[in-house]
C-alpha cells in the first residue's frame, strides 16, 4: 500500500535540492564553526558595550 503526500510532496522529498539541504548545516564544518564563533562574540561584545557606555558619558 502506497502512502500517498499531497500535490508535489512526494516530488519534493524525493528531489536531490532536499537532501543535500539538509547535509549543508554541519557543525563539525571548520567554516560554519568560525562563522558561528564570529557571530557569538560579537554578541558578546555587544552585551557588555551596552552595559558600559552609559556610564562614560
Amino acid at each position: 500500500m502506497k502512502k500517498y503526500l499531497p500535490a508535489g510532496r512526494e516530488e519534493m522529498c524525493n528531489s536531490s535540492w532536499w537532501k543535500k539541504g539538509r547535509r549543508t548545516m554541519n557543525f563539525y564544518n571548520k567554516k560554519f564553526r568560525k562563522i558561528a564563533s564570529v557571530i557569538i562574540i560579537v554578541i558578546i561584545v555587544a552585551m557588555i558595550l551596552t552595559g558600559v557606555v552609559p556610564y562614560l558619558f
